[in-house]
């Protein structure tokens, strides 16, 4: 069965990388830091990526996420059956000029690509754009998911052996935002005056706690390490600022001392 591939024709380029200087590449660095924070937020509360022998591979849900931070968007462009059986994809990824900035070509159902061999035409072709959409987007922004932490193939490339695999269950999007309570009353920070502690829900089943965001940890040898710091109600430090600030009188323990100390007169 042959197909006639329709080609689009793009009259925009991309234009060349032009060299930057150590402050701006420096500022370009640390806003991908920031980005890729967030990313990892959003790929640990929805379970966006598949563990394989111990590393974790990002699925096209994550490589998309990470490619609206940037304004860029991967379609694709032709699909066509294969002889010998299997299909193949084309996908371009373009900023929001439309200007091609990466394309990549993947194929899935082939005879030794397992377990998709064996799987229906409509499957086979799915996955080709699939995986077609993830290397696109993966040829312009691994530099960013390498920096959240991830290994930069995607996913539907890696190997199924089902012993290499395990993959997280998927939870709803509303369980990405964090839930947070109201401060209780009187639950005011030891160590830094006038802030509350608020109740923050954990995620993938962990307890939630009661702490503050502390600002960011200071810039290191590696710019985009900043990530949030947290003061915990339960830590060492806080606990024993609540205990020594627990042996000293409040003001109105100190103001009834004085009045019975009048009434001795």
């Amino acid at each position: 069965m042959t197909q006639e591939l329709v080609q689009i024709d793009h009259t925009e380029l991309a234009t060349p990388a032009r060299p930057m200087g150590s402050d701006e590449y420096r500022d370009t660095v640390k806003e991908a830091g920031e980005k890729a924070q967030v990313l990892a937020e959003v790929v640990e509360s929805c379970n966006l990526y598949a563990t394989i022998s111990g590393r974790k591979y990002l699925t096209v849900e994550a490589w998309q996420t990470i490619g609206v931070g940037y304004g860029i968007t991967a379609r694709i462009e032709w699909t066509r059956e294969l002889e010998g059986g299997g299909w193949e994809a084309r996908a371009v990824a373009v900023d929001a000029s439309n200007v091609e900035r990466s394309a990549a070509e993947c194929e899935a159902g082939r005879p030794d690509d397992k377990p998709w061999d064996s799987r229906p035409a409509y499957q086979q072709r799915s996955m080709a754009q699939t995986r077609a959409i993830s290397k696109a987007l993966r040829s312009c922004l691994s530099w960013v998911v390498v920096l959240a932490g991830y290994a930069p193939t995607p996913a539907e490339e890696m190997p199924r052996e089902a012993d290499m695999i395990q993959q997280p269950k998927r939870t709803a999007p509303d369980k990405m935002v964090t839930k947070q309570v109201p401060a209780k009353v009187g639950n005011e920070c030891p160590l830094h005056p006038g802030t509350f502690f608020e109740f923050i829900e954990g995620y993938q089943g962990k307890p939630g706690e009661w702490k503050h965001k502390d600002g960011l940890w200071p810039d290191g040898p590696d710019p985009w390490a900043n990530q949030t710091r947290w003061c915990r109600e339960n830590s060492k430090e806080v606990k024993a600022a609540t205990s020594q600030a627990s042996t000293q009188p409040t003001l109105v323990e100190e103001a009834k001392e004085d009045e019975e100390d009048d009434h001795l007169f």
